[in-house]
């Protein structure tokens, strides 16, 4: 915040108002500091543009300090055409570690879903979730379901443990483990 407060920086209310001197570059229709923990707020259309990703939620609070990324509802994440769509995500930029909700993202061609994903520098993974490469329009003919599904950014590789295949909502056979490639970031 070196440099906010700093600049008297009170509750602004206007479209698309930005702030400088971030780690990353926020605009939203709201954005004030918080006087009790120094916490960034925002809310209303924000957006924020970090490294390679484009974040866009309802509401956001930046923890200076700790350097934790928090957002509320509405949350996607977009990288090239990969799109996470999540309920609530909250990112440690010291860490590179971040924890998502109730997960719907699209990776290339495959689909996956999950109650919760993990994510790090070099994998994400997905808790008791579902995978499938059918089209939204083809309305998931067959899913993966898994207790998790680890996907390896740079190599492609995805391992899901614990998987039974669905073809039209009915089970159809179980695996302990799977291991597939959906192709790599780089």
């Amino acid at each position: 915040i070196i440099g906010l407060a700093f600049l008297g920086l009170l509750p602004h209310h206007s479209t698309a108002f930005e702030i400088s001197g971030l780690p990353f570059q926020l605009t939203a229709d709201t954005i004030e500091l918080d006087k009790k923990d120094g916490a960034i707020l925002a809310s209303g259309n924000v957006r924020m543009n970090y490294k390679d990703y484009l974040i866009q939620a309802d509401q956001f609070r930046y923890y200076n300090e700790e350097q934790i990324l928090d957002y509320h509802s509405n949350i996607t994440v977009t990288k090239n055409k990969n799109i996470i769509k999540t309920d609530h995500f909250r990112y440690n930029l010291q860490t590179s570690k971040g924890h998502a909700i109730n997960v719907d993202s699209q990776f290339k061609s495959a689909h996956f879903f999950g109650e919760t994903l993990d994510i790090s520098s070099d994998s994400s993974v997905f808790h008791k979730a579902k995978f499938t490469t059918c089209s939204q329009s083809e309305d998931n003919q067959y899913t993966v379901q898994s207790e998790t599904i680890h996907y390896y950014s740079k190599s492609g590789n995805v391992i899901s443990n614990n998987n039974q295949i669905f073809f039209l909502d009915v089970p159809i056979f179980y695996f302990p483990r799977f291991i597939y490639q959906i192709g790599g970031d780089s």
